[in-house]
């Protein structure tokens, strides 16, 4: 994604973020231009079990497939 609106992070790992965020703020403000981190909301979604991580993988995919046809079409 070149400029996405939003961003969520889930998953079981997410229940120990409170202990990385400061580390995972610290990284993301180098790594990203100052203003897509404003214009990005970060949402958290903390699960026990993966099953949420799969299901916006197989999401996200399908999204990418079908732009990829229309763009070829």
């Amino acid at each position: 994604m070149l400029r996405p609106h939003h961003v969520i992070l889930a998953g079981p790992g997410l229940q120990a973020f409170d202990m990385m965020r400061r580390a995972y703020e610290e990284r993301l403000e180098q790594a990203v231009l100052p203003w897509l981190l404003k214009s990005t909301a970060i949402y958290l979604l903390p699960s026990e079990s993966a099953a949420i991580v799969e299901g916006m993988m197989r999401r996200t995919l399908w999204v990418v497939d079908r732009n990829r046809m229309e763009a070829t079409e």
